[in-house]
This record gives C-alpha cells, sequence and structure tokens, in this order.
C-alpha cells in the first residue's frame, strides 16, 4: 500500500490512495488475528526463514521472522491502532492536497513496526528500529513549511539517534560475545556468559530502548512531537512507536535477567520517569502536553513492573495487558482531543474550562483535578518504594539461598566420547536435596570423575599449544550438543569460548597462564594419547611440573 501510494499516487487520486492503504492494512490485522489463534491460543511458535541476507565466515544472517506469544500479543494492538487511524485519517486529511503522501508515510510505518516485532534477529529487529524512526521524522514534519514542525521533527531525529548508537554498540558486543545475533542462539547462550558482559549488553540496549520510549534525560522529544496532523500523534506517539522500547526489553529479558545490575537500572529508571512526568504534567495548560507526559508516565509503570521480575508469567501478562491498554487509551484520547480543539477554537486546558463550566464549578473541578494528581503521584511513589524493597528482599532471600543450600552435581555418561569417560553435568538447583549420597569413601566425585573426563576429551579432541613466540594454550573442540561441558570447564578454569563458522561445534581456548597450571596439575598423570603427552610435557617443562604418566596408554 505504501509503495502503491508513494509511487503511483496521482495514477490513483486521493480515492485510490486511501482505499489500497486502508484495506491493505485491514486485511493485515485479520491475518494477524488469525496469527494469534494459531500461535497465542494453541501454543504453536512459528519461524519462517525466507533469504540469507549475510554470508560470511564469521556471520550468518537471514531474512527471518519469528511468531510466538510475545510477537501476536505486540501485533493485534499495533495493527488494529493503525487500521483504525488509517480510517479516520480518511476524513481528517480530506482537505489535505497530499493526502497520496501522507498514506504513504503512514502505511511505511506500519510496515516498519510490523518488521520490528516480527524479526528472529537484532539485525532485522534494527532495520525495523530505524525504519519506524525516519517514518516519524518524515510524519511529523509532514507539514514541512511549519518551523515548528521542522525543529520537532529534527528533536524526534536526534533524540532517537543517541539511543540507536547505543543499541547499535550493544548489537557489535553481541555479535562478538556470541558471534551470531538471532535470539534462539543468544538466549540459549546466555546462563553461560560473562555476567559483565551481559551487564554491558543490557544497559546499551536500556539506553536505546529509553530513546525510544521516551524515559528521563532522552524525554525531551516526545511533548514536542505534537506538530504532526493528530492521527499521527495518535499513531507513533501514543500507540506504537513509543512501545518499541518496552517490546526491545520484554524480547531480550532472556539476556538481561542474568544481570541484576540492569535490572536495578531498569527499575530506577521507571520510577524517576513515573514520578517526574507525573508531576510535570500536573501543570501543563495543553492538552497534547498533558497527554505526552501521561504517555511518559504508562511507558515508565511498564519499566518498573517487568524490571523486578522479568520472566515471571503473571508479571509478562500484565505488562502485555497494560501496553494493549495504554495503546488504544491513548491513541482515542489523541483522536478524541482533535474534536474539542476544533470545537472550542483551544487547545489549552483553562479555555476549555471557561467555556464549559461557571466559576464555582470551575475552580472546584480544579482543586479535585489538582488533588487527584497529587494522590497519583503519592501513589506512584508508594508503588516504586514497594517494588524497591521488594527487589532488595528477593536479593537477600536467594543470596540465602545460594549459602545454605548446597549444589547438586549431576553425572551422567555420554557416548559421543571416543574413551567412554564420564561426562558430568552441572546444574545449581534451588532446592534443598540432600548430597550425602554423592559421596563415597571420604572422595568427592567431582574431583575424581570430572579429572578423567577432561583427561579424555583432551586425549580426543584438544590439544596443546606452545607457540614460537612463547603463547601457551589448550584447545578443546565439540559438538554444540555438548556446549555446556565447554563452559563448565571456562568456569573452573577461565578461557573463551566461540562457535566455529560453518559448523555445528563450539571451540574452546584457554592461554591463562594460571589456569592451564591449575589443569595440568588436575589431569597430570591421566593423560594416555602419546601425541597429547608430548605437547603437556613441554608446558610442564615450562611451568617447572613433573610430568606423570598413566598406567594405560592409548596408541
Amino acid at each position: 500500500g505504501s509503495i502503491f501510494s508513494g509511487f503511483f499516487g496521482r495514477s490513483l487520486g486521493t480515492k485510490g490512495s486511501q482505499l489500497i492503504t486502508s484495506s491493505s492494512i485491514i486485511v493485515t490485522t485479520l491475518l494477524a488475528l488469525l496469527a494469534f489463534i494459531e500461535v497465542g491460543y494453541n501454543n504453536i511458535p512459528v519461524t519462517i526463514d525466507l533469504i540469507r541476507w549475510i554470508d560470511s565466515e564469521s556471520l550468518n544472517v537471514y531474512w527471518g521472522f519469528y511468531y510466538d506469544s510475545l510477537t501476536v500479543s505486540m501485533l493485534i494492538p499495533v495493527l488494529i491502532v493503525s487500521s483504525l487511524v488509517h480510517i479516520y485519517s480518511i476524513g481528517y486529511m480530506s482537505h489535505d492536497p497530499h493526502n497520496q503522501r501522507f498514506f504513504s508515510y503512514l502505511s511505511l510505518f506500519t510496515f516498519m513496526m510490523i518488521i520490528l516485532v516480527t524479526a528472529n534477529n537484532y539485525l532485522l529487529m534494527f532495520l525495523g528500529w530505524e525504519g519506524v524512526g525516519v517514518c516519524s521524522y518524515l510524519l511529523i514534519n509532514f507539514w514541512f513549511t511549519r518551523i515548528a514542525a521542522n525543529q520537532s521533527s529534527i528533536s524526534a531525529f536526534l533524540t532517537n539517534r543517541v539511543g540507536d548508537c547505543f543499541l547499535m554498540i550493544g548489537m557489535f558486543i553481541i555479535i562478538w560475545s556470541f558471534g551470531n545475533i538471532n535470539y534462539s542462539t543468544i538466549f540459549s547462550l546466555a546462563p553461560y556468559l560473562n555476567s559483565n558482559i551481559i551487564t554491558l549488553i543490557g544497559i546499551c540496549l536500556l539506553i536505546g530502548a529509553m530513546a525510544k520510549s521516551s524515559q528521563i534525560g532522552l524525554h525531551v522529544w516526545l511533548p514536542q512531537a505534537m506538530e504532526g496532523p493528530t492521527p499521527v500523534s495518535a499513531l507513533i506517539h501514543a500507540a506504537t512507536m513509543v512501545t518499541a522500547g518496552v517490546y526491545l526489553l520484554m524480547r531480550s529479558s532472556p539476556l538481561i535477567e542474568y544481570s541484576s545490575t540492569v535490572l536495578l537500572l531498569c527499575l530506577w529508571v521507571g520510577g524517576i520517569t513515573t514520578i517526574f512526568s507525573s508531576i510535570i504534567g500536573l501543570f501543563q495548560q495543553d492538552i497534547k502536553k498533558v497527554i505526552a507526559y501521561s504517555t511518559m508516565s504508562q511507558l515508565a509503570q511498564e519499566y518498573t513492573i517487568h524490571s523486578s521480575i522479568f520472566r515471571h508469567q503473571t508479571i509478562c501478562v500484565e505488562v502485555i495487558y497494560n501496553i494493549i491498554n495504554s495503546q488504544i487509551t491513548k491513541a482515542r484520547d489523541y483522536l478524541y482531543n482533535h474534536y474539542n480543539v476544533k470545537f472550542y477554537n483551544s487547545s489549552t486546558i483553562i479555555r476549555l474550562y471557561q467555556n464549559n463550566l461557571s466559576v464555582s464549578i470551575r475552580w472546584k473541578f480544579n482543586i479535585i483535578s489538582k488533588l487527584v494528581g497529587i494522590s497519583e503521584a503519592i501513589r506512584l511513589i508508594l508503588i516504586f518504594i514497594k517494588l524497591n524493597l521488594f527487589n532488595l528482599i528477593s536479593k537477600i532471600s536467594i543470596f540465602k539461598k545460594q549459602v545454605t543450600v548446597s549444589k547438586v552435581n549431576i553425572y551422567k555418561s555420554s557416548s559421543r566420547l571416543k574413551n567412554s569417560y564420564n561426562l558430568i553435568l552441572y546444574r545449581n538447583l534451588h532446592t534443598n536435596v540432600n548430597t550425602n549420597n554423592l559421596i563415597y569413601k571420604n572422595n568427592n566425585p567431582e574431583d575424581i570423575h570430572f579429572k578423567e573426563w577432561l583427561a579424555g576429551l583432551i586425549d580426543g579432541d584438544g590439544y596443546f599449544l606452545l607457540s614460537k613466540n612463547g603463547y601457551n594454550s589448550c584447545e578443546i573442540t565439540m559438538d554444540a550438543r555438548d556446549k555446556k561441558a565447554l563452559y563448565l570447564i571456562k568456569h573452573k578454569y577461565g578461557g573463551s569460548i566461540k562457535p566455529i563458522s560453518n559448523a555445528y561445534a563450539f571451540k574452546y581456548k584457554l592461554r591463562n597462564k594460571a589456569g592451564l597450571i591449575k589443569l595440568i596439575n588436575d589431569i597430570n598423570g591421566l593423560i594416555r594419547n602419546p601425541t597429547r603427552l608430548l605437547q603437556m610435557n613441554k608446558l610442564c617443562i615450562k611451568f617447572n611440573i613433573t610430568l606423570k604418566y598413566s598406567d594405560k596408554r592409548v596408541d
């Protein structure tokens, strides 16, 4: 619809452009409802990979889409509000000479928002992210002959570029850490990544979301971005674009939840923005600015809610319900506000009071409204304090639980290893399990079986290296299905893990001197492969370690 209206608008005419763009959005909405029934109600996620977008040795990216419960839950309000705004715009823009251009921009914005929500990787999501930013600039500056519209569009564009810069930095860190940008790969490997890297990624994503959702510090563009047509304000700044930041955090919650620092920052940002926007909104006289600050407060509450506990199902449902309620309510307020302004020829609250209420009733209404606003701010402050206390109590209880509860080591055999050594899979279970049965004859099975398994793994799929430059390393290659075992080794000795391009495998590399010495001491006397013994002997000579030999050898 956007292409036809933009490039063939003169041939189609005003009515043709309105019909094509509106009908295409309505059909898309009906298809989204079917997807909601299939994916959301029946709980059947769907992944669609269309074409390969980037193909290189280090990075492969597909133009793909992922439909799960979160995707379809966001698509429904976005498309319903967009359809209603398109229908409303037919009458609102009937006297404007540039109908084709307006409907082209409006449909293009909806298309970019759909890409943002349905993407299955961060790069495709970033394409939609930038697309809605560009479309917002074009729509705010639709009446480009107005100076206020030019200033507002530039302010919105530059403020969002700050958040986009940090979002790009976060994407680069993700590529450097995971070697991939697909949601499924990143979220499956997130528990085994260094917490400091997760914190850095989370902070970058949070700043990007703050700019898009107009949170404190990057909020200046939203109250000023009301210079475009009323349908633009209803669609972009109350219904869809501002919720993109919340969607980014909800989509990234399987990664962000492993960093308590990011969750705490999100809590503080949401709480401070809620209080700030509520108080500032009390003293605004322009109706559009009051609705804008109300939108900021609503989004900040969503930040505060799902920062307390990300993956809790009840909290996720509450956040989605809050988003849907906010989108529909704010869009209705903007569209209804147009009739008030047109009828009373003013957009200020005081003028509306003067035209409708007597003096005594007007003063009573003012006093009651101020008291209601102040009580709302106090209520939000109390909610913020309660959530802070809840977060603090949760951390204390989790800390005590981790101290009192022992780690349970679950040992399973792996048929993939050549020497049939026991593969140990550690899982930290936050339950009271008796671990006395795992100890035999005062020997710790963790030390015995882990060392034997590690020695057999190095015999078959690893090697020691002493380069001419003096760099020492131990490298192990394993099937991707056993990646958890590599992360167990990394947790004990340090090192790094990277996926091997064009192969379903991972490579572990250890170059730290202290980690190498600890590893050699643990497996000394257990290595049986003569080649590995020769490699290990060079490191033993360098580190002044006496090499021990096993009773059995592998030819």
